[in-house]
């Protein structure tokens, strides 16, 4: 925002108006566009009048780039809610995962069959203990709590690693278990 170096700011996204220097413009003294007693309107009011009016088209949203710390921590809100169709459009249509006892999947069809049918995970919850970000990578680290379709309850530390690319979405995803296997 653009504000007058003059002009005293109460603290609120307007100014105060006594100290504002007031440019005025004739305005009907009668109808619905009439304005108090003398008729004028001051050039701030026509802006921030102006300003009030402005809409987004349709369909249309302004955002800033997307955070790839964000999009990282939405990825673990929505896996542990089971949102599969939500989780899988995070990642870039020809996205690559690569995770210890599985061949590599690539693209969001390998990705949704994983999800849905081989992920070992019933159900759980990841905690997020340390989140590293260098640019467009994120290296998550943290525990899982959780239960096996076996029925089994797990508890297992991970590390994850994420490269966003700029339409925000995961075009890499590595995972790796705290788990004695050599």
């Amino acid at each position: 925002m653009i504000r007058p170096e003059s002009a005293e700011w109460n603290g609120s996204s307007q100014p105060d108006a006594a100290a504002v220097p007031r440019l005025t413009f004739p305005f009907p003294s009668k109808g619905p566009s009439a304005l108090p007693e003398n008729g004028m309107r001051t050039a701030l009011n026509l802006i921030w009048g102006a300003m009030s009016q402005l809409t987004n088209a349709p369909c249309i949203e302004e955002s800033e780039p997307t955070d790839p710390v964000h999009t990282v921590r939405t990825y673990y809100r929505l896996v542990d809610s089971g949102d599969v169709p939500g989780l899988v459009r995070l990642f870039a249509p020809d996205a690559e995962y690569h995770r210890p006892g599985y061949d590599k999947l690539t693209g969001r069809a390998e990705l949704e069959r994983f999800y849905r049918e081989d992920r070992v995970i019933a159900d759980g919850t990841h905690r997020l203990t340390k989140i590293v970000s260098q640019g467009r990578d994120v290296a998550v680290h943290g525990t899982f709590e959780g239960v096996l379709h076996d029925g089994t309850r797990t508890s297992v530390r991970f590390a994850d690693f994420f490269s966003v690319n700029t339409a925000g979405t995961f075009s890499l995803r590595e995972t790796f278990f705290y788990a004695p296997l050599v």
